[in-house]
């Protein structure tokens, strides 16, 4: 039994010595340029190949990898503030800032409403002045509006 895995062992190792050394036979695919005019030549082919390729290349990774990265990171956001922050939102608005909104506004309301109230008076007599100074001024101006228009038509 020994022997025989012994065998098997050198046989593997045999193989694993000579395969490497027939990589070395092989005819090389791309050849090297010969002269400068001719890798000239090979590099705009080159160029131009990757220009006409890269729309495509470009296209094809935005829509295989980038996108699908992006919806993902979208719906994973989505999920987080449709279960998580929407609804903890709404609960701490409606269970503490929305009544202490509201009682700020009631009291805004009731101090404006006694300052209205305390100088009601006064802006009823500031409006019927204001009133009787327009209406003496009131037959200047048409005066002057209607002899500025015969003017204009002369």
């Amino acid at each position: 039994m020994f022997k025989e895995i012994a065998k098997f062992l050198i046989i593997l190792s045999t193989i694993g010595l000579i395969l490497p050394i027939f990589s070395f036979a092989q005819v090389p695919l791309i050849k090297a340029p010969e002269t400068i005019e001719e890798a000239k030549g090979v590099t705009e082919r080159g160029f131009k190949k990757v220009l006409e390729d890269l729309p495509e290349i470009l296209k094809k990774i935005w829509r295989e990898e980038v996108l699908p990265v992006w919806r993902k990171m979208g719906d994973w956001f989505r999920n987080i503030w449709e279960n998580y922050i929407k609804s903890s939102l709404h609960d701490f608005w409606y269970s503490s800032l929305k009544p202490k909104i509201q009682s700020f506004l009631e009291r805004i309301k009731e101090l404006l409403g006694k300052e209205v109230e305390e100088r009601k008076p006064i802006i009823e007599e500031e409006f019927k002045k204001e009133k009787e100074e327009l209406m003496e001024e009131l037959p200047g101006v048409t005066k002057s509006l209607w002899e500025r228009f015969k003017a204009l038509l002369r």
